[in-house]
């Protein structure tokens, strides 16, 4: 919190202030995630993991999901499911390059894509 300009404010304000004591810190100086978060991510754990028949764990639901083809939410379950098993793909993409040696960026489309791959597998079949 800032100090007030009125004198009389800042002059409770200022009242107010102790120095700290030996091994004492301050309430915002806590390393890192609160307490709260990692009581809810075993929670979330857990439930992801718990496995019964009358009661099916989180990842069954996702896989469920991810099987239905009428679920609207089919690509996000498949989206997590795969962010968990592989990794997140990275966000960022960091492109160095000079003057002499310029990035060529293309984009295809998936049927150019899959021409592409099905044309190096009969190369590497020769």
């Amino acid at each position: 919190m800032a100090l007030s300009k009125n004198p009389e404010n800042r002059r409770r304000q200022l009242a107010n202030l102790r120095p700290w004591k030996k091994g004492e810190k301050p309430p915002t100086d806590t390393p890192g995630r609160p307490y709260v978060a990692k009581d809810f991510r075993v929670l979330c754990r857990a439930f992801m993991e718990e496995a019964s028949p009358e009661k099916p764990g989180g990842w069954t639901i996702l896989a469920e999901m991810a099987r239905d083809k009428h679920s609207p939410h089919r690509a996000r379950a498949i989206e997590l499911i795969s962010a968990y098993a592989y990794g997140k793909p990275p966000s960022e993409l960091k492109v160095t390059g000079d003057a002499e040696h310029p990035l060529a960026l293309s984009v295809f489309t998936l049927e150019q894509l899959r021409q592409m791959l099905s044309g190096m597998a009969q190369g590497a079949a020769k």
